[in-house]
């Protein structure tokens, strides 16, 4: 069986100010933007057919316009970087910036990454596919999801 059709989907913000990291997005590395690495990393990536970029800057347009294989989601202009603003809506605001994303599209599988996390393999992604395709969709629907998560070693109290 072939393996179905799998979307990335990534979020490019200029305006939302981080309170962590400001303008994280767009840092560079190594002379290149944050997000520029990870968009790069997605289009090596050969089980994944389509990038979708939720973002907010002009320039993310531009830049992107003329690839078939990303599709430039603009954030809805109620988007708001203010803290006091996002804590007053139900959802925290990557999920309520991936339910619009998601709302303005169509596809069955997606794999979401962010740009901070720019020394990300594209072996690293290829595995999570794979895991995705082994334990998924392989498995009778035992699993629903693949995730990844980072070993935090320190008192959350």
């Amino acid at each position: 069986m072939k393996n179905p059709s799998v979307s990335a989907l990534i979020t490019i913000c200029e305006s939302y100010n981080n309170s962590n990291l400001p303008g994280r997005d767009f840092l560079t590395l190594g002379g290149k933007p944050m997000y520029r690495i990870m968009v790069d990393k997605l289009l090596s990536v050969s089980q994944i057919d389509r990038i979708i970029v939720l973002s907010d800057s002009d320039r993310i347009n531009t830049e992107f316009a003329g690839n078939s294989r990303i599709q430039v989601i603009s954030c809805p202009v109620d988007f708001s970087g203010d803290p006091n603003v996002r804590m007053s809506q139900e959802l925290p605001t990557s999920d309520w910036m991936v339910e619009h994303a998601l709302s303005k599209v169509n596809g069955e599988h997606f794999i979401q990454v962010q740009c901070i996390n720019p020394f990300l393999t594209v072996e690293t992604l290829e595995g999570a596919l794979e895991r995705y395709y082994q334990y998924v969709l392989d498995n009778e629907a035992y699993f629903d999801s693949v995730m990844s998560l980072s070993r935090v070693d320190k008192r959350l109290y």
